[in-house]
């Protein structure tokens, strides 16, 4: 699917949903995020984790599509037939997202966008920029400098 999505996008995938919304865990806790499903599927006992996945149903991808609405994650989850592969696939959706979030707050940092320091051509234009800055700065450092030694010595004659 991979459709584009928004810092928006992304930080409601990992925020609590509204408490109407929330999941009931089996013999567990009620859980409102990505990150607490995560935590109920590391301590689910297997015929927790069976109740809510089976051949009849998809308990997690179900809550996922329609409270968190994160269409990749509940397509990947509906995959995933044991608790291992459901934790994994959280987890690393939850890696992917809070990496996405932390680059796109980075964008537009000083008018350098995250996704332009890529290339080593971006890379060395930013090395060659700081360069001629810190030239730029001894050069007026230095006329200063004698500048004011000029004006110093001419005014003591």
């Amino acid at each position: 699917m991979n459709l584009k999505l928004f810092l928006e996008d992304y930080e409601k995938i990992i925020s609590d949903v509204k408490p109407e919304e929330a999941f009931w865990i089996y013999n567990g806790p009620t859980i409102r995020n990505l990150h607490e499903l995560k935590i109920a599927l590391e301590t689910m006992d297997k015929l927790s984790f069976f109740h809510h996945v089976n051949e009849e149903k998809n308990d997690f991808e179900n809550w996922i599509r329609h409270a968190i609405h994160d269409e990749e994650l509940a397509d990947s989850i509906r995959k995933a037939k044991n608790k291992k592969k459901a934790l994994k696939r959280v987890s690393n959706r939850i890696s992917y997202v809070e990496r996405k979030i932390d680059r796109e707050r980075l964008k537009d940092v000083d008018g350098i966008h995250y996704q332009d320091i890529g290339s080593l051509n971006d890379k060395f234009k930013l090395l060659l920029v700081f360069i001629v800055g810190l030239l730029i700065g001894i050069i007026v450092g230095i006329f200063v400098g004698t500048f004011t030694n000029i004006t110093q010595f001419l005014s003591s004659l």
